[in-house]
């Protein structure tokens, strides 16, 4: 009969006496016995989060966000500052998009103020639309320059896979006081 650890099994091929022998298979019933018990621990848990944000880096970020406190939502081309945390989610050109992103944050976060690059109004004007559309506030704009100054000041930046161009927003966090958004 062959040992489930191979590292065990050539021990044990080398020891010959009884009592040692016996302690391997003393060993063998209580690994079996502690992974049994292991595994029904594991298998009854149901806290696997199954709504919301489910990526956990994001989920934390989100979480630990203050009032003022300020969130980039990136697109693949924005330069990210060094220092500032990054919640990496892009994954091929496209995947995730912004819009994506965007919502389901919104889900998560109340927002006071928004901020775009004033060039997406002319490069993006279709994404500038919708990006719109998903709040009742006004945005405010600034130059991309500018934009990527105020990136620095951010508590977390999260880089999407969306490839067009100045698809990048500054959410500024709010205080919760009911569903407004």
């Amino acid at each position: 009969r062959t040992h489930p650890v191979p590292r065990l099994q050539a021990l044990k091929d080398r020891v010959s006496v009884n009592d040692i022998q016996f302690c391997f298979s003393t060993f063998e019933l209580s690994a079996v016995v502690l992974f049994s018990s292991l595994w029904q621990s594991f298998a009854n848990r149901s806290s696997v989060k199954k709504h919301g944000i489910l990526n956990p880096h994001l989920a934390k970020v989100l979480a630990e966000l203050g009032h003022t406190d300020l969130l980039v939502i990136a697109d693949a081309g924005l330069p990210l500052p060094l220092g500032i945390e990054r919640v990496d989610l892009s994954l091929v050109e496209g995947v995730p998009r912004f819009l994506q992103v965007l919502e389901a944050v919104l889900l998560e976060v109340d927002v006071e103020a928004i901020t775009l690059a004033s060039e997406i109004m002319l490069k993006s004007p279709n994404e500038n639309a919708r990006i719109r559309g998903l709040f009742t506030l006004e945005p405010t704009y600034v130059s991309h320059v500018d934009f990527k100054s105020i990136t620095h000041r951010a508590r977390a930046i999260v880089r999407t896979g969306e490839c067009t161009p100045y698809c990048n927003i500054i959410l500024q966090a709010g205080v919760h006081d009911g569903f407004k958004r």
